[in-house]
């Protein structure tokens, strides 16, 4: 009993102290009304926060920190800052006389806040002084750390990646959607701000232009980008505890990669060819040779000489350029060899080793968006040579390699010949012990196939294949 009296006196103590001071804890209108003398300078305690003290001179009123370092028989004074001084209405405006210099200037609340901060730091053993300054570098480094000033550095770094042959359509992916500020208005904000949300409205705003697809790839790479901005060798970007990609999926957004199941028929692969084999260098060969070769966009558009055996009529792919990560070798038919040859004729001297180049072969086209959209144009006006009231679904230039796949058993191909020719990667047990690479029954695959799609032979003319004509 004597306990549990003894207990509730301490209660009661404790509630008046605390009562005690809270009545006499510094407000705004006690410190308005302090005296002040000229040329005398006193301190006041403020009994609301432990430490803090109110330095109070003839000019201004400086919030002071009062500490004992070891080895000192006095306690050190650390400056907080100088009181944001009102008026003596209270109206919370600043006083004229007040003039804090280097210092930070504080409301009363603000004072006591920092002075807690600096309590728990001391506590801590740390020189509150020094973390602050930390805080404000931080503060500046976190605003200098844009979401475009990251994508920059991610861009910079993805070529360094192993195995990543997707680099460079990747690194043009997110500068066209991240770092044009018309497509995302957060290009300038504060990594450490980039929360889900702002990923959703990135993401949603691609979905609904409408581009499914298109934001689903974003979304993946998005993914890949924070989490290497998370890494913890990154951390001078001052993010959140939380990767904000955490709260965000696919399936929340509606978005998907959706499997294409588009094929040109057999009357648009044949406005497809006689489109291609008119336009000029260099898209017009690309297109045929796409067609031809069942191979992708880039790995032919980027064809080198030093790939080609001529004689031999076989084209090497090397793993630098395939993406499966190891050579390809694609076999080629007459027809094919002779688009090639044609190409090669009109070359001018000193071309270097990209056949299919803007800047005299050191470097191959890239830039397919426009030319193909025209391209498109133009296979709906051969469709309409044919049959005037012709329309054509949506398709993309890779819809090519689908043409051909789906073609190939109508053709008496085997499914392995095929896979092969498409350079799909063999699976299971296949993969480890069947090392055939079928390139005889691959070649008399596409002859079959350019029997099936040019009935009348090669066409070798320089200007029909898209070869580049002299001046």
């Amino acid at each position: 009993m004597r306990d549990f009296q003894a207990g509730v006196d301490q209660s009661v103590a404790q509630f008046e102290e605390e009562e005690s001071l809270s009545k006499r804890a510094m407000t705004t209108e006690k410190i308005d009304a302090l005296p002040r003398r000229k040329g005398e300078r006193y301190e006041v305690a403020d009994p609301g926060c432990d430490r803090l003290w109110l330095r109070v001179g003839a000019r201004d009123i400086v919030f002071v920190l009062a500490v004992r370092v070891e080895g000192k028989r006095d306690p050190t004074r650390l400056k907080l800052g100088v009181y944001a001084e009102t008026t003596p209405g209270g109206d919370g405006s600043a006083s004229a006389d007040a003039k804090p210099g280097p210092l930070t200037r504080l409301t009363l609340e603000q004072a006591r806040e920092k002075a807690r901060r600096w309590n728990a730091w001391i506590k801590a053993g740390l020189d509150p002084r020094a973390e602050d300054v930390r805080l404000l570098l931080e503060a500046a480094t976190r605003a200098e750390a844009t979401f475009g000033r990251a994508v920059q550095e991610y861009c910079a770094y993805m070529p360094t990646r192993e195995k990543n042959k997707s680099a460079p359509d990747q690194i043009k992916t997110l500068e066209r959607e991240l770092l044009d500020p018309e497509l995302n208005p957060f290009v300038d904000v504060p990594m450490a701000e980039i929360d889900d949300d702002v990923i959703k409205k990135i993401v949603m705003a691609v979905r609904d232009r409408p581009a499914r697809t298109s934001a689903f790839n974003l979304l993946k790479l998005m993914s890949t980008f924070f989490n290497w901005i998370y890494a913890e060798n990154r951390r001078r970007y001052y993010l959140g505890p939380l990767n904000p990609m955490a709260n965000v999926s696919a399936r929340l957004l509606g978005i998907g990669r959706r499997d294409r199941e588009r094929f040109l028929s057999e009357p648009e692969r044949a406005a497809f060819m006689r489109a291609a084999v008119a336009t000029p260098y260099p898209y017009g060969p690309v297109y045929v040779l796409m067609m031809k070769t069942a191979q992708r966009e880039n790995e032919v558009a980027g064809m080198r000489r030093s790939e080609l055996d001529i004689v031999n009529r076989l084209w090497t792919i090397p793993k630098e350029r395939y993406k499966q990560d190891r050579p390809h070798a694609v076999p080629l038919t007459q027809s094919t060899v002779a688009v090639i040859q044609a190409v090669l004729d009109e070359l001018p001297e000193g071309h270097g080793d990209c056949l299919f180049s803007n800047d005299n072969g050191q470097t191959p086209i890239s830039d397919f968006s426009h030319p193909v959209a025209e391209f498109r144009k133009v296979v709906l006006e051969e469709m309409r040579k044919v049959d005037p009231g012709a329309m054509m679904p949506p398709w993309q230039l890779e819809d090519t390699r689908r043409t051909v796949r789906t073609n190939l058993p109508k053709l008496k191909v085997l499914h392995e010949h095929s896979e092969a020719l498409l350079g799909h990667a063999k699976v299971g047990l296949n993969k480890t012990y069947n090392l055939y690479e079928y390139l005889p029954e691959r070649r008399e695959a596409l002859e079959r196939w350019d029997a099936d799609i040019d009935p009348d032979g090669p066409k070798t003319g320089a200007r029909r294949s898209g070869g580049r004509r002299r001046c």
